[in-house]
């Protein structure tokens, strides 16, 4: 039953369609009839070594958090 407001299947299946050929297919997985897609999470700033990612982890320490940005 469609509850307004809410996913449906050919919704879900539609948003999925319109990445074909530029989302690796793995990128969508389905969970009870709705195509779900994978959230990247991560910070752009800094460079790709260990001392970038302690210093990450050591400024999250103790937090829980959630960032998010549009382009």
């Amino acid at each position: 039953m469609a509850h307004p407001g809410c996913a449906t299947p050919e919704g879900t299946a539609s948003f999925r369609d319109a990445f074909s050929g530029r989302a690796d297919p793995a990128s969508f997985r389905n969970l009870a009839d709705l195509w779900m897609s994978s959230v990247g999470i991560g910070t752009y700033l800094g460079e790709a070594d260990a001392d970038t990612d302690t210093a990450y982890r050591e400024s999250k320490r103790g937090h829980s958090s959630f960032e998010a940005a549009a382009t």
